[in-house]
């Protein structure tokens, strides 16, 4: 099973996002401050898990990515 790497929000760092493994699948935001979970986000067309999380350096938005080579793109 493929493992999930967070990344850091490069505004603050004081966020990060991650895959989650809960049905249905999702993104989870997670305070780096305390570890309590800011917001959950997902859709219907998203039914993977993401391994690899990539913040944009300058928009609040990220883009994750899968072993089969899919990118979606949250904002």
């Amino acid at each position: 099973m493929p493992l999930s790497q967070a990344a850091f929000d490069p505004a603050g760092d004081d966020a990060f996002v991650i895959g989650s493994m809960e049905q249905p699948r999702g993104v989870d935001l997670f305070s780096a401050r305390g570890g309590s979970k800011i917001a959950r986000l997902s859709s219907p067309a998203f039914a993977c898990v993401c391994s690899l999380y990539a913040w944009h350096p300058s928009r609040r938005m990220f883009a994750g990515g899968n072993s089969s080579g899919k990118v979606y793109l949250w904002r």
